[in-house]
C-alpha cells in the first residue's frame, strides 16, 4: 500500500485518487440504498431468488453456488476450521464483496465479479481427497453452465437479441473494430461517423449519447472525462466530481462552445444532452446535422444528431 501511495504522489495524482473514493457513497445516494441493505438483499437473492429462477435465469444458479461455496470457505476460515493462504483468501474477499455491491444496481457485473470466486472454489475442490465428493462438485458447476450456454447462449441479455451474427453483408469499415459484433443499425453508424472523422480536420469528437463506443471513433482528444453522456439531476453530483477533476477551471459544456466557435469539434447528441444544468450548447450557422434514428424500430425512434463543420468535405 505505501508503494502505491509514493506512486500516486510521484505521478500528482494522490489528491485525484482521494476524489474518487467519494465515489461509493454518491452511487449509494444516486440508487437510495446502504451498504447493509445491499448485502441484505445479496443474501437474500442468493439464496432463495435465484434457485427458484433456475429455468429462466440459470446463471444466476451457478454464481449462487459459487458465492454460497465461497461463503462457506471465508466462515470455516475465520471459525479457524481451516488454513487458507493470503492470494486465496483475497480472491475470496474480492469475489464475494464486489457481487454484494453490484446486486440490484448493476446485476450485469456479477459476471466478472464472480469469475474471482471460481477461482478460489476450484482450488479447493482440487485439494479435496475424496474423488468421488471432488467429481460431484465438478458436475455441480458443469451442468448447470451446459444448460446455460444450451438454453440461453446469449445470457438473457437483451442487447444480443439485437444482433444478427449471421451477417456477412454489413462491416465496419475499420480495423479497430475487427473483434465487434454488432446490430447493422450500429454498423451503418459507425461507419458514418468514421467516414466523417476521414473528411473532417478537426482535434475534437464530443460523444454526448449513453453508447460509449461511439468515443472510440477516429482519432481524436475529448473535452469531457466521461466518454459518455448521462445528464440526468440524479447523476449531477458524479458527474460534476468527474469533470471538475479534468476542468477545473471551465465548466464543459462552454469549452464545447468554444470549439464550436473555432468549427474545431464533432458532436454526437442524443434528447436533450445539448445542455447541462444550466449551461447549453451552441451551434451557428458554421455547423450542418446528420440524423439518424439508432433505434430503427418502428414507432420507437431514438435520434442520433450528429454536428459537423461546413469546412468537412462531405
Amino acid at each position: 500500500m505505501s508503494i502505491f501511495i509514493i506512486y500516486l504522489f510521484s505521478v500528482n495524482l494522490f489528491e485525484y485518487w482521494i476524489e474518487y473514493l467519494s465515489l461509493p457513497s454518491i452511487y449509494l445516494e444516486i440508487y437510495k440504498t446502504s451498504i447493509s441493505k445491499l448485502i441484505l438483499e445479496y443474501i437474500i437473492f442468493f439464496t432463495s431468488e435465484s434457485f427458484f429462477s433456475f429455468i429462466v435465469i440459470p446463471q444466476y444458479f451457478l454464481i449462487s453456488i459459487i458465492l454460497i461455496f465461497n461463503t462457506i470457505i471465508l466462515f470455516l476460515f475465520v471459525c479457524k476450521k481451516i488454513k487458507i493462504n493470503k492470494e486465496i483468501l483475497f480472491i475470496l474477499l474480492i469475489g464475494n464483496f464486489l457481487s454484494a455491491v453490484s446486486l440490484k444496481i448493476e446485476l450485469f457485473r456479477l459476471y466478472t465479479s464472480v469469475i474471482f470466486g471460481l477461482i478460489g472454489l476450484l482450488y479447493f475442490i482440487n485439494r479435496i481427497n475424496n474423488n468421488d465428493l471432488r467429481k460431484k462438485l465438478l458436475l455441480l458447476l458443469l451442468l448447470p453452465s451446459f444448460f446455460s450456454f444450451c438454453f440461453y447462449p446469449m445470457g438473457n441479455n437483451n442487447s444480443f437479441k439485437k444482433i444478427n451474427f449471421t451477417s456477412s453483408n454489413l462491416t465496419i469499415d475499420s480495423d479497430n473494430f475487427d473483434y465487434l459484433v454488432l446490430p447493422e443499425q450500429k454498423i451503418k453508424i459507425v461507419n458514418i461517423i468514421n467516414n466523417l472523422s476521414k473528411k473532417c480536420d478537426v482535434n475534437y469528437l464530443e460523444n454526448l449519447t449513453w453508447d460509449t463506443i461511439y468515443s472510440t471513433i477516429g482519432n481524436y482528444d475529448r473535452i469531457r472525462a466521461f466518454p459518455y453522456a448521462q445528464f440526468k439531476e440524479l447523476y449531477y453530483k458524479q458527474n460534476d466530481l468527474i469533470e471538475n477533476m479534468k476542468n477545473p477551471n471551465l465548466s464543459f459544456i462552454n469549452l464545447i462552445n468554444n470549439e464550436i466557435k473555432d468549427s474545431n469539434i464533432i458532436l454526437l447528441i442524443t434528447g436533450n444532452n445539448n445542455h447541462y444544468k444550466k449551461d447549453k450548447i451552441n451551434l451557428g450557422s458554421n455547423y450542418n446535422m446528420i440524423e439518424i434514428d439508432e433505434n430503427n424500430t418502428k414507432g420507437k425512434p431514438q435520434i442520433l444528431r450528429i454536428y459537423f463543420p461546413n469546412k468537412c468535405n462531405i
